[in-house]
């Protein structure tokens, strides 16, 4: 049976369940289960199928069963099992996918002898680095070291490739959460590993211990915070699936009664939707921030310098007059800009970072979710003697950077030159000062900020997904809709007026605008409070995806009850506009006026719909008006110019288009515009540059500039200009360029 042969019958199955068919699902299985060939999958196959004829014998006789619902939903969850594991044996011999080959030869190790082995390792390593320095080995520690790492990977590979994971080896693990002795880094290790193999195939052991995991581990924040994200993502994955286990209910619904649970959730939810802003932040770093700066010349960067500290271009105090510079470039507002989003959490370091994942240490897989150690072999490697704890210690502080990102930067720093790297250790203890002082400020036993531990998880799983050389071999989690509340098990407890609010506010600010519209529609659903202003909102947001008639719905239904909001009146008017429904859209636009007379938007498209109209003198009255009340921005100049043309007041367009082309950004357009006015009232000579010109505004692409030219031909005719000129006029403008082209 070939790949595309076992995806079939594994959506067959999946179908069926979902509509509850459970004897044609067991049908297909057994297509599946007899070409794997293995005995005792069709063995479990046949018990089965003898389960579930009981239980439909016992249904017929009419007997009184409470028990029914929990063993079909078992008899379901086996089908998906059997299902799973007759894929693995089936592909892997068809697949290239990483996870059948760690399978095959995770199957040859054993995980109690493993954990056996790390623990041993680690006991040794503790003991050797306690001894005095005299006595010590560092040779040795670091044998011993390598070795405790490469066992550490080995259990991730076992725990993660293991399907089903087996009863003996889920209490194994269970011990491990359990265990006061077991290092914080290994549970958290554990948990991604779990998590990865739950992704692939949905294991009900594995996602018990994440579960256990968080409800266990009250005394390491940073093990159950990553184990709600890992919960949270797996059953996202597994989102179409027909049921969940009634162990898994029941283990959700006693982490619930956890006091951090919902605040943990809120945070989970929020974090994992602020992720799907990330690519817009790269680009704004990549194609915004990063060329504006490049362009600062040398002798600018000197300047910014200053003499002082001639290492750090950050300190502008000292030079105004070059601060000033910045902020009319607009460098500095897009730079406030990111300091805000990196205050709010969000990931503005992976543009930077995403380019030093090529290092050997990140080959290893397990190496993505590996919580920092300053201590890691391949840490202490970068840097000789203190430095190197130094630097590894003045890193594993530094709150903005994520574990990934932490490795990382170690790797980058050790091939810098010496005076960079000290810049670097000196701003690195600065902050760590300011961190001591701020942590002083507070209580010794404050709880930790659990949201910044499930943010900086967050952070550590988009780079795996995106950027591991293997990621295609992984489900494309930050690249879905990430509509949690649409998640079986967890929707309800996202029920939460604030969580959905927080939400939709984030989707709308950032123009996930079809996503908001689906959160504020929830809350509408949910909790009428008769909130008017998520009408606007909804409304807003249907006519940025240039649904007008949805987002009409919406403003009226706002205008039946307040029927006095100019923005609302304006944005009714601009939709029917769109709609072309003119006559609409000018009652709406005189309704606005009326409300305020001197609002510049309104009398702008007032002026646009006498324009259209014909009525050239009462829309330049409302030009003039705007011009008066906005002179900076010359939203009027254009709209005057050329009704000022069309009129055939050619001194007022001229003055017009002089202070278009010499004051503001002239476009294509305006050069033609331009040129048509020379035409009509100076003559062919003079308005012959001035077409080359706009042609040249074009790109020197002839058809846009004839098609453009041509458009305003009964526009020129009106201005007295005879339509057999028009073709001569326009062969007289190419002839012209193509004569200075070939000069």
């Amino acid at each position: 049976m070939n790949l595309q042969e076992i995806q079939l019958h594994n959506k067959q199955i999946d179908i069926l369940l979902a509509k509850q068919r459970v004897f044609e699902a067991l049908e297909v299985l057994n297509r599946l289960i007899t070409a794997t060939g293995d005995y005792e999958l069709t063995n479990q196959l046949t018990s089965l199928r003898t389960a579930y004829d009981y239980m439909l014998q016992f249904f017929v006789s009419g007997a009184d069963d409470p028990q029914r619902n929990n063993m079909l939903d078992s008899i379901i969850s086996q089908i998906y099992t059997l299902r799973d594991t007759a894929t693995i044996e089936l592909s892997q011999n068809e697949s290239f996918d990483f996870y059948y080959s760690r399978h095959d030869s995770s199957k040859q190790v054993n995980l109690a002898e493993l954990l056996d082995k790390y623990r041993n390792l680690s006991k040794k390593c503790a003991l050797l680095s306690g001894a005095d320095n005299e006595l010590s080995n560092e040779t040795v520690i670091d044998d011993l070291m390598q070795q405790r790492e490469k066992t550490l990977t080995s259990v991730f590979n076992k725990v993660w490739c293991s399907f089903p994971l087996s009863k003996g080896d889920t209490e194994l693990l269970r011990c491990v959460f359990d265990s006061e002795d077991a290092e914080t880094r290994f549970k958290s290790l554990l948990v991604s590993a779990l998590f990865l193999g739950s992704c692939k195939f949905f294991d009900e052991n594995k996602l018990a211990l994440i579960l256990h995991a968080y409800c266990n581990c009250d005394a390491e924040p940073d093990v159950q915070c990553r184990a709600l994200v890992a919960f949270v993502l797996a059953i996202f994955v597994h989102k179409n699936r027909a049921q969940f286990p009634l162990q898994i209910r029941e283990l959700l619904h006693n982490a619930a009664q956890l006091p951090h649970f919902h605040s943990d959730l809120k945070s989970v939810s929020s974090r994992l939707i602020r992720s799907r802003n990330t690519d817009n932040i790269t680009k704004l770093m990549r194609e915004d921030l990063m060329p504006n700066l490049m362009k600062i010349k040398s002798n600018i960067v000197d300047k910014i310098r200053g003499a002082n500290n001639p290492n750090d271009i950050l300190d502008l105090e000292a030079n105004p007059e070059w601060q000033d510079w910045l902020d009319k470039t607009g460098i500095t507002k897009k730079i406030e800009e990111l300091n805000e989003l990196q205050f709010d959490g969000s990931d503005v370091f992976i543009s930077a970072f995403s380019h030093l994942k090529s290092f050997p240490f990140f080959n290893n897989m397990a190496n993505w979710f590996l919580p920092f150690n300053a201590e890691h072999p391949a840490v202490k490697n970068c840097f000789e003697g203190r430095k190197g704890m130094l630097i590894g210690g003045l890193i594993k502080s530094a709150p903005m950077l994520c574990d990934s990102d932490k490795y990382s930067l170690c790797f980058s720093m050790s091939s810098m030159p010496e005076a960079q790297l000290q810049t670097i250790i000196d701003q690195f203890a600065a902050q760590g000062e300011q961190l001591k002082e701020m942590a002083g400020e507070k209580n010794e036993n404050a709880v930790v900020n659990r949201d910044h531990l499930i943010n900086q998880y967050v952070h550590d799983l988009y780079r795996f997904f995106k950027l591991y050389s293997r990621r295609r071999d992984f489900p494309s989690i930050f690249d879905t809709d990430l509509n949690l509340i649409s998640i079986p098990l967890i929707g309800d407890y996202l029920h939460n007026k604030e969580i959905i609010s927080v939400i939709a506010e984030f989707y709308f600010k950032n123009g996930f605008y079809p996503d908001a519209v689906l959160y504020y529609k929830y809350l509408l659903d949910n909790w009428n409070d008769n909130d008017l202003i998520l009408y606007q909102k909804i409304g807003f947001a249907y006519q940025a995806q240039a649904d007008f008639n949805a987002a009409l719905s919406y403003y009226l239904k706002y205008d039946i009850v307040n029927d006095s909001d100019l923005w609302n009146l304006q944005h009714i008017a601009a939709c029917y506009k769109a709609l072309k429904d003119n006559d609409k859209a000018f009652d709406y636009y005189k309704r606005a006026n009326e409300l305020n007379p001197d609002n510049i938007t309104t009398c702008l498209n007032l002026g646009h719909h006498y324009l259209e109209a014909g009525d050239l003198d009462a829309a330049l009255k409302h030009y003039y008006k705007v011009d008066y009340l906005n002179t900076k921005k010359h939203r009027a100049w254009r709209p005057i110019a050329w009704c000022s043309f069309l009129k055939q007041d050619y001194e007022q367009s001229q003055k017009y288009y002089d202070k278009i082309i010499s004051e503001d950004s002239p476009t294509a357009h305006d050069f033609l515009n331009y040129a048509h006015l020379l035409l009509c009232s100076q003559g062919v000579s003079q308005a012959v540059k001035a077409y080359v010109d706009a042609l040249k505004r074009f790109d020197g692409k002839l058809d846009r500039f004839a098609d453009a030219f041509l458009a305003d031909a009964q526009v020129l005719q009106n201005n007295g200009i005879d339509s057999d000129s028009i073709p001569l006029i326009l062969d007289t403008v190419l002839s012209t360029h193509a004569s200075n082209s070939q000069k």
